[in-house]
């Protein structure tokens, strides 16, 4: 009976840290594909497949034109009724997300171009344009989880994408599993003078983790008191303590004092990014939404 107790809560304990539980996937981009004719949209992507951005892609990755056209999609992003097209799919390694204007002329422009894949995405709507969330696993040498919402904005008849939320995740990061329903539990401020943001729910300032300096212990990053932040799981640990899986923001008013996410060039500011991570129950002071 204790043998089948112990595979009891190590199968729940691997459920509810599953890694891609948390990130879900809502599909919804699939709801702005257009079924256009076959010989309109072989002769859009034969106008694309000689762009600059595709033919890098085709060189770096040694493929042919006709292995990437699966990749492929119409859609109308700014709902102006002209047929843009998607390019959304992983070559080798990498995801990449490129999107092109249709002019009226029947000639493309580049518009979007991001490494990562299509994480979310809002349903099409005539008052609401493009929406999604890029997921980039791959960035700073595959030690870091990029999170980068996107919104098509449309000024003067002009379209073009906006960042509006830019999010963290370093790579040994324990996950929660919350569902397809990611919703913030309470909002919070830092409550000390000091926090320490952790990769799992754990106090451990000893065990060696690679990081840009190699440090000891499970700790990401430091946050001033009145850092504040998203709630979006919690649970206690062996010893009754609650840890809270949060999103803590940062910026010049409460910046982080060190981090394990300057690992590389391709991040310019780490502080212009959200963290996610795991803390300390006593760290913080709850506010209910």
């Amino acid at each position: 009976m204790r043998k089948l107790l112990t595979i009891f809560i190590f199968l729940a304990v691997q459920t509810l840290f599953a890694q891609p539980a948390f990130f879900y996937h809502n599909q919804q981009i699939k709801e702005w594909y257009i079924q256009a004719t076959d010989s309109v949209f072989q002769e859009d992507v034969r106008k694309v497949l000689s762009t600059d951005e595709i033919k890098a892609l085709l060189a770096e990755n040694k493929l042919t034109s006709e292995a990437i056209l699966p990749f492929f999609h119409s859609i109308d992003f700014d709902q102006d009724g002209l047929s843009d097209l998607l390019f959304q799919g992983k070559l080798k390694d990498k995801n990449y997300v490129i999107i092109y204007k249709k002019k009226v002329n029947g000639e493309f422009s580049l518009i979007f171009n991001q490494m990562g894949e299509i994480l979310q995405a809002n349903l099409p709507n005539r008052n609401n344009p493009l929406s999604i969330t890029i997921w980039n696993q791959v960035c700073c040498s595959f030690k870091v989880s990029t999170l980068t919402k996107w919104v098509c904005m449309i000024k003067n008849g002009v379209s073009y994408f906006e960042c509006q939320e830019q999010s963290l995740v370093y790579r040994h990061t324990i996950l929660p599993n919350v569902g397809d329903n990611m919703k913030p539990l309470h909002h919070f401020t830092i409550n000390n003078e000091v926090a320490k943001l952790r990769m799992s729910p754990r106090l451990d300032d000893e065990s060696t983790v690679d990081g840009s300096n190699a440090w000891k212990g499970n700790h990401i990053s430091y946050h001033p008191f009145g850092a504040t932040g998203v709630v979006y799981s919690s649970l206690k640990d062996k010893d009754n303590v609650t840890w809270y899986f949060i999103k803590i923001n940062t910026g010049k008013e409460f910046p982080t004092k060190s981090d394990r996410f300057k690992v590389s060039d391709e991040i310019d500011d780490c502080s212009d990014y959200s963290y996610y991570g795991w803390i300390h129950g006593d760290n913080l002071n709850l506010i209910k939404p």
